[in-house]
């Protein structure tokens, strides 16, 4: 019992990240998979079964989709209704925000970025990290480099 209920919170821990469409198998494919039934996901799939009616199925659903042993339906049914408890609805990823070098994106702080050709990240722009370096220079007592090059 403490083992299925260790794979209930690894289950949950996981559905909170992944953040699927309610329309797919995802979250029952995994539950079938940590309780070893995973041989049962084409009759689930048959009956019409998906992530978002997980929380619904009965005893007798289980027995007609073809889960003949009470043990496993009851097992299932505590990790289809735990599932179905730590879905929650969809929130989209948050938007990477758009810079140019022209026009960079200012962090809360104040912070300027600026993308990097060929990432999907910002950068800082170079001249804060050279203020901040000269900076450290004067701090250590050791020359500025020349920036000529």
């Amino acid at each position: 019992m403490l083992r299925l209920f260790k794979k209930l919170i690894i289950l949950g821990k996981i559905i909170h990240r992944i953040r699927v469409p309610m329309n797919t198998t995802l979250q029952l494919e995994t539950i079938l998979r940590l309780e070893k039934n995973a041989h049962l996901l084409e009759n689930f799939v048959r009956a019409g079964i998906t992530d978002a009616n997980l929380g619904k199925l009965t005893d007798a659903d289980l027995l007609q989709i073809g889960v003949p042993k009470i043990g496993d339906r009851r097992r299932l049914l505590a990790a289809l209704a735990e599932g179905a408890h730590t879905c929650e609805a969809i929130v989209p990823p948050p938007q990477m925000p758009t810079a140019t070098a022209e026009f960079p994106h200012f962090s809360r702080i104040g912070l300027p970025f600026v993308p990097i050709p060929g990432f999907k990240t910002l950068a800082c722009i170079w001249p804060l990290r050279v203020c901040d370096y000269r900076l450290y220079c004067e701090d250590r007592g050791i020359p500025f480099p020349d920036q000529q090059n």
